[in-house]
């Protein structure tokens, strides 16, 4: 099941769970042409960082691949996450990975990329499902305990500024502006404004 997409010029990166990452040529954007598959467990979730995409997988892992060369992309390396890997952020040389029910928020400098290093990390109430960081914080989709907003600076000291509980799941969030975009289960859309 496709559970993830990232577009990057002529290309496209799919996060396709047991199908694995797949590789597609998406110019011209009618026909679209799938151009390699790497299958390696469930693929949860892809983030673009440079001349690299990371991709999250359920077996608590987020590979890192070389997309320099798109028709041959090679896997570089991969680190270990404390649960599914459901979404990542990559924000001034941090990636923010959501973790499930398992770790919440984990923070790691990849700076360089060949190095990842754990830098902070921070438990959450619910499930972890999405994550977005912005103004120095990180806006987490947390299930049915709503949006946890976590001051991640610095990302050694991350601590829950605030939480905001709403009636049913939040699975997924987008920060535009002053607005919060959720994702909110069963009631669908909600827009937030952040004071």
């Amino acid at each position: 099941a496709a559970v993830d997409v990232v577009v990057d010029g002529d290309y496209a990166y799919l996060a396709n769970g047991y199908g694995g990452l797949i590789v597609a040529r998406v110019n011209p954007p009618e026909t679209p042409v799938i151009i390699d598959t790497f299958e390696n467990g469930y693929f949860s979730s892809v983030c673009l960082s440079g001349d690299y995409l990371l991709a999250g997988t359920h077996q608590e892992r987020v590979d890192i691949f070389d997309i320099r060369n798109p028709n041959s992309i090679t896997l570089e390396d991969s680190f270990t996450v404390s649960d599914a890997a459901w979404e990542i952020d990559v924000v001034d040389g941090y990636a923010y990975v959501i973790c499930g029910s398992a770790g919440g928020l984990q923070i790691f400098d990849i700076d360089p990329i060949s190095t990842p290093t754990l830098v902070g990390s921070m438990d959450t109430p619910g499930y972890g499902w999405g994550v977005e960081v912005m103004y120095d914080y990180a806006f987490v989709a947390d299930g049915y305990m709503g949006m946890q907003i976590i001051d991640v600076k610095p990302p050694e000291s991350t601590f829950i500024a605030k939480s905001v509980i709403l009636t049913t799941w939040v699975a997924d969030i987008e920060i535009s502006g002053l607005y919060a975009y959720i994702a909110d289960g069963a009631r669908g859309f909600m827009v937030l404004k952040l004071k």
